[in-house]
Formats: C-alpha cells, sequence, structure tokens
C-alpha cells in the first residue's frame, strides 16, 4: 500500500492561484458524481478557462459549444447547492 501524503487545501489554493469557489468549479469540471463533465475540456483547459471566467456559469457563457458540447445534466445542478464540506 502506498504512503498517505497530506495535502493542505490552502496550499492547494495558493499554489493554483484559485479562490475556493474557483477550486469548486475546477474539480466539477474534472468530474463529479452528480453531473456530466463537459466533452473535450481536460485539465488543462480547465483550469484556463477557470482562471479566465473565474467560474462555471461565466464558461458557458463564453465556449463554442459546437466545439464543447454541454450535456443537459451538467446544467441541471441547482444554483442553490452547497457542498457537504463547506
Amino acid at each position: 500500500m502506498a504512503a498517505q501524503k497530506k495535502v493542505k487545501l490552502s496550499a492547494v489554493l495558493e499554489g493554483m492561484e484559485l479562490t475556493m469557489n474557483e477550486f469548486i468549479d475546477l474539480c466539477i469540471l474534472l468530474g463529479c458524481d452528480y453531473c456530466d463533465t463537459i466533452r473535450g475540456i481536460g485539465p488543462v483547459k480547465a483550469y484556463d478557462l477557470i482562471k479566465k471566467h473565474k467560474s462555471i456559469e461565466e464558461i458557458l457563457k463564453h465556449i463554442d459549444q459546437t466545439k464543447y458540447p454541454v450535456s443537459v445534466t451538467f446544467t441541471s445542478l441547482p444554483h442553490t447547492y452547497t457542498p457537504s464540506f463547506m
């Protein structure tokens, strides 16, 4: 079994130069249990888009959805959703 490594969230946020909300949106773009990903957007593109647009909502307003199709399940998450760890 591999050794566990502790990672401090504050160090990750500082190192990636992201706010907590931007980090959460990045994680959602990278894939999660409750929505699909956006086909064609991988880790590097997702990070670049978050740095430029700051949120999923703004990304959806600006990406070419013919190139990066967005599924209905991706956009159906209620805006009032708050992760349980917040």
